[in-house]
């Protein structure tokens, strides 16, 4: 009857307090895999940081079993009377959450997790020390009953151990891969690790990729005969051309209960008559003989007519979808959930601050399901830092004036250097625009550009049009990250006297200067058709040169290239079809915004008005600065 008050207090306190935070964990972290792949409000995923932001992410459930590892050794006394029982539990639950944090490491500091290694350690040891110091009286009913209790315990960890070693092993009934990836590496590499992501997510199984889960070539074809519950056959330009390919779609058809889908790219050509009478000129077999696994060509032939019957689950890749979102219409297709196509086209590009922005080709396929896997794995690397990812190829990119401003807000910029990037107009925009040149450069016939080199613009009347460039400042808080795809070749000769005049005809002269200068910056390679792990080496290599704050408070920055090279870019964009605004109105906009802060009247010269006809009225303070604008 004393203790009434407190006894009512702590059940309060208990529905109030504990039960609700503790839920709120185990919500937070059961939606933690979607904020990865951005399907969580953003606000959601700032409120929840603290309980990731300390762990690394491939065990961002720990701050759940720290807080049940607290709740047990609180819960312990209550429900255990003798002090006995009581040092044996708390034992039992240290020694168990030892061995999982020593087995896990989560913690982002390597110190970190030796501190909490040696603090378990240190009170199990307190805990011995007591129990030996301790002056206990244990009735033998206790002793047997806790010994009883020991014995379950260890025998139903036991079976569970086992049960899970089964799982994990493979040894349960069914294949050990819901589905089989097979394609050409050098066409669709990218493709198809991206596709393995999206349906790992998907459906909850395994998805076998020979980069990630293949040791031995011996053992393919025996992986797809007793291993498989679907292959998906990526068909690009010559993946039936390739024997590994070919000798995976007849051991499926012929071999195995496996079902098979197929995904048509635009590259695919169905093989001709001509070319089923004359596999052995078709399949490339120099670097494989099918022969030796028992794999012939009837076999191919009747495989090949079996992999385009009608009953066989055939995806085309949606020519009306742009950026990664054509993949995850592909995965929903192949799990029977169509997508519906948004008319209104692909988002605009955000014009938020502290973006990780990257660029890459949005014509080439490849090129887009590599910058999806870069965004999906640095989203996870950087979560603790709040930033968010804006793949440019996931956007419209027909506005020249919104691509500028994403990079000129940018935390960092990435640039995936892929076969088409320097004949791809919306990425060489990109590239121009993050370039830097030395001044020497910044010199024109005109001479009207003198003490311009860090302000930032030109004039138009500059025969040379010379290249504006950010300040070395700018350039040092916002790194440009060029990563190269296995196909990118670096520009020669030709390109700059020849296709570069073809694609900016009155302004390749600077546009070759600020090329050649992003070109001198040390390159990273993206290797797609890696495995997993050295995928995730190159993606925490590039997490270490991006900022962990916004470096973005400070003054915005100029454009970095001219207006005739803008111009040029107007005019190959208008030749694409493309419909993008007036560059005039972003240069006027910026006019506006450059002297808000101190008293000047603005005055629109017409068209036909030259730097020298114009009647500039300012102080000498701002001449510098009104002249460069």
């Amino acid at each position: 009857a004393r203790h009434t008050t407190m006894v009512v207090a702590c059940f309060l306190s208990v529905v109030v307090v504990l039960l609700p935070f503790v839920a709120f964990v185990v919500y937070a972290t059961w939606r933690y895999a979607s904020a990865i792949r951005g399907t969580v409000e953003t606000k959601f995923v700032i409120a929840c940081r603290f309980l990731f932001v300390k762990f690394i992410p491939e065990c961002y459930y720990f701050s759940l079993l720290l807080i049940l590892r607290s709740l047990c050794i609180s819960l312990i006394p209550i429900f255990f009377l003798e002090a006995a029982v009581q040092i044996v539990f708390l034992c039992g639950v240290m020694i168990t959450f030892t061995v999982v944090q020593s087995r896990l490491r989560p913690w982002r500091s390597t110190v970190t997790n030796y501190v909490d290694s040696c603090m378990s350690s240190a009170l199990l040891l307190l805990l011995i020390v007591g129990a030996v110091a301790a002056d206990m009286e244990v009735a033998d009913d206790t002793l047997n009953a806790l010994a009883a209790a020991m014995l379950i315990i260890v025998l139903v960890v036991a079976a569970i151990g086992l049960l899970l070693g089964l799982v994990i092993a493979g040894c349960k009934f069914g294949p050990r891969y819901g589905r089989f990836i097979c394609h050409h590496k050098a066409d669709a590499a990218a493709q198809a690790r991206y596709l393995k992501m999206l349906l790992q997510v998907k459906t909850s199984s395994q998805v076998f990729i020979d980069s990630d889960d293949l040791s031995d070539l011996d053992d393919l074809f025996a992986i797809v005969k007793v291993d498989v519950g679907t292959l998906v056959v990526y068909l690009t330009r010559d993946t039936l051309r390739r024997p590994w390919c070919a000798g995976e779609v007849t051991s499926a058809f012929l071999a195995s209960k496996a079902k098979v889908n197929t995904v048509v790219t635009p590259s695919f050509l169905k093989p001709t008559e001509e070319d089923m009478a004359a596999l052995d000129n078709y399949i490339d077999q120099s670097g494989c003989d099918l022969g030796a696994y028992c794999i012939y060509e009837k076999d191919i032939k009747v495989a090949f007519k079996m992999l385009f019957e009608p009953d066989i689950l055939s995806v085309k890749m949606p020519a009306d979808v742009t950026g990664g979102a054509k993949y995850e219409h592909i995965v929903a297709d192949l799990l029977g959930n169509s997508m519906k196509t948004a008319s209104r086209g692909p988002p605009m590009i955000p014009n938020d601050s502290g973006m990780v922005v990257i660029s890459s080709n949005p014509q080439d396929d490849e090129a887009v399901a590599a910058a999806s896997i870069l965004s999906l794995k640095l989203q996870e690397k950087l979560m603790h830092t709040q930033a968010l990812m804006c793949s440019l190829c996931d956007r419209d990119t027909s506005d020249i004036d919104a691509i500028l401003s994403c990079i000129d807000k940018a935390r960092a910029v990435i640039v995936l250097l892929s076969a088409g990037t320097i004949r791809c107009w919306s990425q060489l925009l990109v590239l121009l625009d993050v370039s830097t040149v030395r001044t020497d450069i910044l010199q024109t016939n005109s001479g009207k550009v003198s003490g311009m080199a860090s302000s930032g613009a030109v004039s138009d009347k500059s025969p040379m049009g010379s290249p504006v460039h950010n300040s070395s400042s700018d350039q040092n808080k916002r790194p440009v990250i060029p990563m190269t795809l296995s196909n990118f070749a670096f520009p020669d000769d030709q390109f700059y006297e020849v296709t570069l005049p073809s694609i900016l005809p009155r302004s390749h002269y600077e546009a070759a200067e600020l090329l050649r200068s992003f070109f001198r910056l040390i390159a990273m390679p993206f290797s797609t058709a890696a495995s997993n792990q050295v995928l995730e080496a190159q993606v925490n290599m590039v997490s270490t040169r991006i900022p962990k704050f916004d470096p973005n408070n400070r003054k915005k920055s100029k454009m970095a290239i001219t207006v005739g090279i803008m111009k040029d870019l107007q005019t190959t964009a208008e030749a694409s079809h493309m419909n993008n605004p007036s560059i005039s109105a972003a240069i006027q906009e910026q006019i506006l915004c450059d002297l808000h802060n101190f008293p000047a009247e603005i005055v629109v010269a017409p068209p036909e008005a030259t730097p020298d006809s114009v009647d500039w009225r300012y102080d000498d303070q701002h001449r510098n600065r009104i002249q460069c604008i």
